[in-house]
């Protein structure tokens, strides 16, 4: 059963399933500054009972963070890992905001970047994703959700062309973003590598990136993974994690974690599976 209700003038409906974990509270049409997109947000069951504030994980592409709705026939099934984690013990609780892409070729992809330009023209670019997230749908949490936005328990986290999203987004807003999960990342939609090493000539991206991270009073702290049968993701996953390693600064285990899933394809089962060692990564029970 669902229950309509409006807050900051946004109409919403909070409904549950059959897990314990928590409920939802789902805009069909947030409108915020001109932006309409729908945003589907986990709560602890508890969450109006406690009146605490609660460290939250960004989810891209909210339609298969909780229901199948993408390509394939599956979902991440965030809220199922999130139960069974937290009633094993595992990790605390978290309130999971799952945002709906608009377009996703292009919204998930630099402006320019031939990929974007081939699927489409517009103005859903990376840039205009990542402000919105951090400038617009931040500051409408803040203003009505129990949510703790210190950085280091602020995460983002995206599959396949929404891992680009994320690494970006907390690299470019790591004031307010702390840890990204790049999750099986196609690096090579924009970057171009050469014999185990990146194009300069091409690397536009990681130059923007390099920026961001040089400038970072905390530079975010970074999950990346790839699956055995993913080809080209698990090729050049590595060479990012060395570039990571030898311009900026990142030492595993301590601000950057990765993981080479033997059995990992590129999909939604996959992504769930290591979605759940990124929430125990981050967000393990004290």
């Amino acid at each position: 059963m669902s229950t309509q209700f409006f807050i900051d003038g946004q109409a919403g409906w909070s409904h549950h399933d059959s897990l314990s974990y928590g409920y939802y509270h789902t805009y069909d049409h947030l409108f915020l500054e001109g932006d309409v997109r729908k945003v589907q947000i986990f709560l602890p069951a508890d969450y109006e009972e406690r009146k605490q504030k609660y460290p939250v994980v960004f989810m891209n592409d909210g339609h298969t963070a909780f229901y199948s709705g993408g390509l394939s026939a599956w979902s991440w099934e965030a809220n199922k890992t999130v139960d069974s984690l937290f009633r094993n013990n595992t990790i605390s609780k978290v309130i999971i905001v799952a945002v709906y892409p608009v377009d996703r070729n292009r919204q998930y992809l630099p402006e320019g970047n031939e990929f974007a330009k081939a699927n489409g023209t517009g103005d859903r670019y990376l840039s205009y994703y990542s402000n919105y997230l951090a400038n617009v749908l931040i500051p409408f949490l803040e203003r009505n959700y129990d949510i703790d936005f210190t950085p280091v328990k602020t995460s983002i986290v995206g599959s396949s062309l929404g891992a680009i999203a994320s690494f970006y987004t907390a690299a470019k807003f790591n004031n307010k973003i702390g840890v990204a999960g790049a999750i099986s990342p196609s690096f090579h939609s924009v970057i171009d590598f050469v014999k185990d090493s990146i194009c300069p000539e091409s690397s536009a991206f990681m130059r923007e990136i390099g920026t961001y991270l040089k400038a970072a009073a905390v530079k975010p702290s970074l999950w990346i993974d790839w699956g055995k049968y993913e080809e080209s993701v698990a090729e050049n996953a590595p060479v990012i994690i060395k570039e990571l390693q030898k311009k900026y600064g990142y030492e595993t285990s301590k601000n950057l974690f990765f993981v080479d899933d033997q059995l990992g394809t590129h999909d939604e089962r996959a992504w769930g599976y290591r979605f759940g060692l990124f929430l125990k990564t981050f967000y393990p029970k004290k």
